[in-house]
């Protein structure tokens, strides 16, 4: 029987209660094929029944075959008949809190009775489970995860008393962003002690709400001390937003305190932004944009409308130099901008090639490979990349680029990326491995690591992205974020965040963030992979094109400009117990005419000197 006859007779056969005579003709028809052996009718009569107990339809699928290879209806058909699964199964626990998930249902009495007598893994894949049903059902019949870290995060949203701090913590640390933040809103007593651990071993990775949800807990206690303390860990952005929430009549013991406290009361945290930001060309919501080499102008490809455009604009002026309009049939979601400073390049599809000066002209076929697939800037050049050649260019000489054969190096293009700063690329090498492997290259082509993968990379969109020099970000095929460290001739696993959600990232160098695509979480610290300060607002594509020194950064509705100095920067939103003698060395190397240097500066001076 068809999959969709079956559906349907078994809708029909319980339309009507008692069936009528198409009903109980449909019930005729199940239960013939069911007898016969017929699997797909037997499918469909149960799922069905979890849909409508019908009692009609259990009784004639209740000898039925279901095959040797077990799946989630016939663990449900299983549970149904009060039969107890295979236990082992990975998939158990999930099919009995689905079951129990439907209280009104004859399956969730029947799992009900099984549960109690269900290995651990099962009950920690219900108790696991957040739904209300079943959170309702585990406090109701005492049922608790064996692992104490996974006890004391269930004891903890279901409001009972949690009596070691420890394990919660450890619980509170393998929970995922989201859940953290339902945990603290939870937390009525040691809030301290579950977000920073019980040696506050966690104090540099905090993210923008833990350290607001531990600052509203000091301050409704008045634990001023305590809150202070936590103002010189944290970030100079987020001790600027704490010391305002201090009252007029405290200080802290000790000069260099009180004054560090006068330095941060005086400013407003909206001058703590490093950047400036500037209106897009009127009537751009781009779609790629390119920087110069010597960031003296930005080029803006738009591909929304009816006709592409493409519009050249003076920096920092922001004045329209050229603009040209055509039609274009190689119009795709693959066109990006190369800019080689008298000329830019759209890759793609089909290349062309653009100047000021005049219309666009096709790229030659003979440097179509050049130029159709993965291609980046960085300080001292460009790097491309299709089929099995990179092509190394510099600013100095761009139309003779060198080349390498990755044939010749016995390895495959997957993914590409370039480090805009030092000029590293790297390459996820197909032909190696199953899953593949990651190489590093220097500016020049030169193999500086390389690390075996052990998960699968999607090859239908961009998946390799740095976070600084000699750091990478791989995006796995089911959304997950990995960050991988270079450690002399190897590439280590640093940090893993696991979410289906993920679809692209951006990175932002000069402030060690990340712009996260489709995700509950846009910016994400680019050394933790934990969310972040927004640096600036983002439009509804988050998207991010960065000049090759990180001055100017674009998205779909702004141009930002970097005011600060880079070094003061990246250090606003870095934690200060982090902080190293050589962050203080090149924040006093900088001129202190903004206001967040002469913050950042009395920071790292109070901890590295006075403290």
């Amino acid at each position: 029987m068809e999959p969709r006859v079956a559906r349907r007779l078994a809708r029909r056969a319980t339309r009507r209660d008692p069936p009528r005579w198409r009903g109980r003709r449909a019930l005729r028809r199940l239960a013939r094929a069911i007898r016969g052996g017929d699997r797909v009718a037997l499918r469909a009569v149960w799922q069905r029944w979890l849909d409508d107990p019908s009692p009609l339809l259990r009784e004639i699928a209740t000898d039925g075959p279901f095959g040797e290879r077990p799946d989630s209806t016939s663990m449900l058909r299983d549970i149904a008949l009060g039969r107890l699964p295979n236990p082992d199964d990975p998939r158990f626990g999930e099919v009995l809190a689905a079951a129990l998930a439907r209280p009104d249902h004859p399956v969730a009495e029947a799992a009900a009775a099984l549960i109690l007598d269900a290995p651990p893994a099962t009950v920690d894949a219900v108790c696991a489970d957040e739904s209300a049903v079943l959170t309702a059902f585990c406090v109701e019949h005492r049922l608790l995860p064996a692992d104490p870290a996974a006890q004391a995060v269930f004891l903890l949203r279901t409001g009972q008393d949690v009596p070691y701090p420890g394990p919660l913590a450890d619980g509170y640390a393998a929970a995922g962003w989201e859940r953290q933040g339902r945990l603290r809103s939870a937390a009525h007593t040691g809030l301290p002690a579950m977000v920073l651990g019980e040696d506050r071993s966690r104090i540099t990775g905090l993210t923008p709400g833990e350290i607001v949800d531990l600052g509203a807990w000091y301050a409704a206690r008045q634990d001023w001390p305590a809150l202070w303390r936590l103002t010189l860990d944290v970030s100079p952005v987020s001790a600027v937003e704490l010391a305002a929430t201090f009252p007029a009549d405290w200080t802290p013991d000790g000069p260099h305190e009180r004054r560090l406290l006068e330095v941060l009361t005086r400013v407003s945290p909206d001058v703590m932004t490093p950047f400036q930001r500037f209106p897009l060309p009127v009537g751009f919501e781009p779609t790629a944009v390119a920087f110069a080499p010597d960031d003296s102008q930005a080029a803006f490809l738009d591909e929304g409308g009816r006709r592409s455009r493409i519009a050249f604009v003076d920096l920092p002026g922001l004045t329209i130099i050229a603009e040209h309009r055509w039609r274009d049939r190689w119009r795709g979601s693959d066109a990006g901008l190369l800019h080689l400073g008298e000329t830019v390049i759209r890759t793609g599809t089909c290349p062309q090639r653009f100047t000021a000066a005049g219309p666009p002209e096709d790229v030659p076929f003979a440097e179509y490979d050049m130029f159709r697939l993965s291609s980046g800037t960085h300080r001292h050049g460009w790097t491309s990349a299709y089929g099995r050649t990179v092509h190394l260019g510099s600013y100095l000489d761009p139309d003779r680029p060198r080349t390498i054969d990755l044939d010749e190096r016995r390895a495959g293009l997957r993914g590409f990326a370039v480090e805009p700063e030092t000029g590293e690329f790297a390459i996820h090498d197909d032909r190696s491995t199953f899953y593949g492997r990651l190489l590093l290259f220097d500016r020049d082509g030169a193999l500086l690591a390389e690390a075996p993968l052990d998960h699968l990379l999607p090859s239908s969109r961009p998946h390799l992205i740095f976070a600084g020099p000699g750091r990478l970000i791989t995006i796995g095929y089911d959304g997950g974020l990995r960050l991988w460290q270079r450690h002399g001739e190897n590439l280590g696993l640093a940090a893993t965040v696991d979410s289906p959600r993920v679809y692209g990232v951006h990175g932002l160098a000069a402030v060690r963030k990340m712009v996260v695509e489709e995700f509950g979480e846009p910016w994400i610290s680019a050394g933790s992979l934990r969310p972040a300060r927004p640096a600036f607002e983002l439009g509804r594509r988050r998207r991010l094109w960065t000049s090759p020194d990180g001055t100017w950064t674009a998205t779909t509705i702004a141009l930002h400009r970097l005011v600060v100095p880079a070094a003061v920067a990246a250090l606003i939103d870095h934690p200060q117990a982090a902080a190293s003698h050589a962050d203080l060395a090149a924040v006093t190397a900088e001129s202190d005419d903004h206001p967040a240097v002469r913050v950042v500066r009395a920071c790292l001076e109070h901890r590295l000197i006075h403290k």
